[in-house]
């Protein structure tokens, strides 16, 4: 039995994960894997190529990352304040929304997409948390500071 050594394109259910390079069954890599454009014949350039490509998306998150951690650094000692109306016992006519602290956040001239920031409901008058995930593994806490309009 002759055997081939690939690169898998796309992930392949009980084989692999894209970039995997592998050896399979001749007839396998022929008969499927090639016309179903899953993989590459695991040849000395297309492999440089794949580690050059990998090298560059670590290099990538790499800086993500740094930038994610000082983002979150700038976050730390920042209390956005967001006016609202309010009813006897500190009580909010509605509630302060997602999009209440990116403006907020806007006027300390940092920008978050609405998508990043998830806070339980506030309905109240007073101090409160949002978290901002920034990126993969990196959560910021921002502190809120409910105000009577």
């Amino acid at each position: 039995m002759s055997t081939q050594r690939v690169i898998l394109k796309k992930d392949v259910p009980g084989l692999g994960k894209a970039g995997d390079v592998k050896t399979v069954a001749e007839g396998y890599a022929k008969n499927f894997l090639f016309p179903k454009d899953l993989v590459l014949p695991a040849t000395t350039g297309n492999v440089k190529s794949l580690e050059d490509k990998k090298k560059r998306v670590a290099s990538l998150a790499a800086k993500e990352k740094e930038t994610a951690v000082d983002f979150a650094e700038r976050l730390k000692g920042i209390t956005l304040i967001v006016k609202k109306k309010a009813g006897e016992g500190e009580k909010l006519f509605g509630s302060v929304t997602t999009d209440d602290i990116v403006s907020a956040l806007m006027r300390h001239k940092l920008k978050v997409e609405k998508k990043m920031i998830s806070h339980d409901p506030i309905k109240s008058l007073g101090e409160h948390t949002a978290s901002i995930k920034l990126c993969k593994g990196i959560l910021a806490t921002v502190k809120i500071m409910v105000e009577r309009e």
